[in-house]
């Protein structure tokens, strides 16, 4: 049990870091970066725990983050497909309502152009 609380406890930390730095760092080294940055490992951090039974407190850092990270038009194709697969899951409307702030800058960014709601309603 003492050792799930502790990862329980590093995971937030992470979390907390990533929400404070990892905006202002893409902000650093995307323009002059040829090389493919990690992202996608990141998102795939965040889909784990916006799918999982985590702690609140990592849901709504995990939203807060998304919904940063969803600014970028250039990373969107990192998160696209899986919150279209997180959208089609019947528990995802179960979020906590401090998340809606954010979930709806996602979904924002997300339908931005016609094509993607298009292709959303033919899945």
């Amino acid at each position: 049990m003492e050792k799930r609380a502790k990862s329980e406890l590093t995971s937030t930390q992470i979390l907390e870091t990533l929400n404070l730095y990892l905006t202002g760092l893409l902000d650093l080294v995307w323009p002059t970066s040829e090389e493919k940055l990690p992202i996608n490992t990141i998102i795939g951090f965040l889909i784990v725990f916006l799918r999982g039974k985590f702690p609140l407190q990592s849901y709504v850092l995990s939203t807060a983050l998304l919904a940063k990270l969803s600014m970028y038009p250039n990373l969107r194709k990192s998160w696209k497909k899986e919150i279209f697969e997180l959208l089609l899951e019947s528990s995802f409307f179960h979020f906590p309502s401090e998340c809606l702030k954010d979930w709806m800058t996602v979904f924002d960014h997300l339908f931005s152009d016609k094509a993607t709601f298009g292709e959303f309603l033919g899945e």
